[in-house]
C-alpha cells in the first residue's frame, strides 16, 4: 500500500515569508534611499535659495536708506558745525584721518559715514556701489552715494545686516557667504573648521550658479551647496550701467551626515513595516495548516 508523500506546506510559507522581506528590504535600500538623497539635495538648494533671496532684499533695503540718508546731509564744509544735530561724531579709530564719522543716532545708529576724497576718488577705475571692507574681525557693508555735497560712503556691519534673517543652520554642519573670489564673508560654523577662503580646484566662481558637489576639506569628505546672490542698488535706473554684486550662499555638509539623514526612516514608516512584518509572522502558523494535505 502506497502513501503519498506530505507537502512540504511549512517550508514554502517560510521561504514566501522570507522573499516578501526581502523585497520590502531592497526596495527600502534602492528606492526609498535615492529618493531620500535626491530629496535632501533639492531641500538643501531651496534653503539656500531663500536665503539668497532674503539678502538680496536685505541689501536693496539698507541701500535706500543709506541713499536717502547720506543724500540729506550737509556740505562737507557745514558738516563739522552740525555733527551734535545730526547725530554724528568724529571717528577717531581711523588713526586721524579726515572724513571719518560714527553714527549715534537713528536706523543707522553704530555705522560709519565717510566723505570720499575727490583727489583720491576713482584712481583704480569706477568706483563700485557696493563694497565690503574687512577691519580686524568686522566685514563692513559699504554703499557709495552720489550727492550735491560730493560722494560718501555709508558703513554698516554686515552681522547687522544678516542678523534678522531666518538662517537654515540646522539643515547645514557649515553656513557661508562668500564673494565673487571665495573670500569668506559671514559664517555661521562649527569651531571645527577655519576657513578664510572657499575656493574649487577647477577654478570656477561659486557665484556663478547653483551647483551641488563632493569635495574634501582638511581630510575630510563634504557636500558644497551653492546659491548666488546677485545684489543690485534700489536706485538703480534702467539706464543705469552700476554693475551689480556677486556673492554666493554656501552650505557644507558632511557626507556622513548626508548619507546618516538619506538612510534614516520616519517612524511611522517603521512602525508600518514592523506590523507587516510580525503579521507575516502570526500568518505562518495558519498558512502551514491551511497547506497541509487532508492525511496529514
Amino acid at each position: 500500500m502506497e502513501f503519498p508523500l506530505p507537502r512540504r506546506g511549512g517550508v514554502t510559507v517560510a521561504l514566501g515569508v522570507l522573499l516578501v522581506t526581502g523585497a520590502a528590504f531592497a526596495f527600502y535600500f534602492f528606492h526609498y534611499v535615492g529618493q531620500r538623497s535626491e530629496y535632501l539635495r533639492q531641500r538643501n538648494l531651496r534653503e539656500l535659495a531663500m536665503l539668497a533671496r532674503q539678502i538680496e532684499d536685505a541689501v536693496a533695503t539698507w541701500d535706500e536708506v543709506a541713499w536717502s540718508y547720506a543724500r540729506t546731509l550737509p556740505g562737507p564744509e557745514e558738516l563739522p558745525a552740525q555733527l551734535d544735530e545730526l547725530g554724528l561724531a568724529p571717528d577717531t579709530h581711523r588713526f586721524g584721518e579726515p572724513g571719518w564719522y560714527r553714527i549715534r543716532e537713528g536706523v543707522l545708529a553704530g555705522g560709519k559715514l565717510h566723505r570720499i576724497d575727490p583727489a583720491k576718488d576713482g584712481e583704480d577705475g569706477p568706483p563700485p556701489w557696493l563694497t565690503i571692507h574687512p577691519q580686524g574681525k568686522i566685514n563692513w557693508l559699504c554703499f557709495r552715494v552720489e550727492s550735491d555735497g560730493g560722494a560718501r560712503s555709508v558703513h554698516l556691519r554686515l552681522s547687522r545686516l544678516l542678523g534678522p534673517l531666518t538662517l537654515p543652520e540646522r539643515f547645514f554642519d557649515h553656513l557661508l557667504l562668500l564673494d565673487d573670489r571665495g573670500r569668506i564673508l559671514f559664517r555661521r560654523t562649527g569651531p571645527t573648521l577655519k576657513l578664510a577662503r572657499l575656493t574649487l580646484e577647477d577654478g570656477e566662481d561659486l557665484s556663478a550658479r547653483s551647483q551641488h558637489r563632493t569635495l574634501e576639506i582638511a581630510g575630510r569628505s563634504f557636500e558644497l551647496f551653492t546659491q548666488p546672490v546677485t545684489v543690485r542698488p534700489s536706485h538703480q535706473n534702467p539706464d543705469d550701467e552700476t554693475p551689480p554684486g556677486s556673492w554666493a550662499v554656501a552650505g557644507l555638509v558632511r557626507a556622513e551626515r548626508l548619507t546618516e539623514e538619506s538612510g534614516a526612516v520616519s517612524p511611522l514608516a517603521l512602525l508600518v513595516m514592523l506590523c507587516v512584518f510580525l503579521l507575516l509572522l502570526l500568518l505562518v502558523p495558519v498558512l502551514k495548516v491551511r497547506s497541509l494535505a487532508p492525511h496529514e
